[in-house]
């Protein structure tokens, strides 16, 4: 019997060389790989991490109450007997209420005072800052207003144990705008809010979606945030 003839010498050692050159080539080739996607988790890490850096910068920065108004005496944004204080004067404190009025699930009021029989004209008030209260007085005084409106919403308010709040004036309206909502202190709406500023053919209102003041009709229904005054 004539026996099978093996596979030469040299074509084995060329067979074991080339899978171990293949094995080789496999293992280097997904450690290439895992490096890759190790250095790409690094690089999202860094850029996730450079992200939060930014964010509490960011955070940083708006956390600082800005003195725009009043003495400069750092309690403004504080929360001070019934609400936070928006405003310092050289002998007095003004107050904004914590929440806006709500009465029954609804958060918008007309402003009240108009119709044929209204004289708008007569009702003399002021724009200034620590006048909301006198304009509040001088509204109600002019006996046109219903209770749902917002003027007497703030007057007949009892909130955090005070009784004495008041529909703010323009000036004071944009300083609650300034050093409250601008510091997202207050829970406020990205709305029009009243303030108690007359116009022979409206009020002035507050757009807190930008700052701008603008007259509009007294039928129209915003938002109303009361605040109130305390003298130091």
């Amino acid at each position: 019997m004539s026996g099978k003839k093996g596979l030469p010498l040299t074509i084995v050692v060329f067979l074991i060389l080339l899978i171990l050159f293949i094995g080789v080539v496999i293992y280097f080739g997904f450690r290439h790989m895992e490096m890759q996607e190790l250095e790409g988790q690094e690089q999202d890490d860094e850029e996730i991490n450079s992200g939060e850096d930014e964010e509490k910068e960011d955070e940083q920065k708006s956390s600082g109450i800005e003195e725009l108004f009043g003495t400069g005496v750092s309690t403004v944004g504080e929360e001070y007997n019934g609400g936070y204080i928006f405003y310092e004067g050289e002998n007095y404190v003004l107050i904004a209420n914590k929440n806006d009025i709500e009465v029954n699930g609804n958060n918008t009021f007309e402003w009240g005072c108009y119709g044929e029989d209204v004289n708008a004209s007569e009702i003399e008030t002021s724009d200034e800052l620590g006048e909301g209260k006198n304009n509040t007085e001088v509204i109600l005084n002019a006996n046109c207003l219903r209770p749902e409106d917002a003027v007497a919403l703030c007057d007949d308010l009892e909130s955090e144990g005070y009784d004495d709040w008041f529909l703010p004036s323009r000036q004071e309206l944009y300083a609650i705008y300034q050093n409250l909502y601008n510091h997202d202190i207050g829970d406020f709406s990205r709305k029009s809010y009243w303030s108690s500023s007359n116009l022979e053919k409206g009020s002035w209102s507050l757009d807190f979606d930008g700052g701008g003041h603008f007259g509009r009709g007294k039928h129209l229904e915003l938002f109303v945030r009361c605040s109130r005054i305390e003298m130091m």
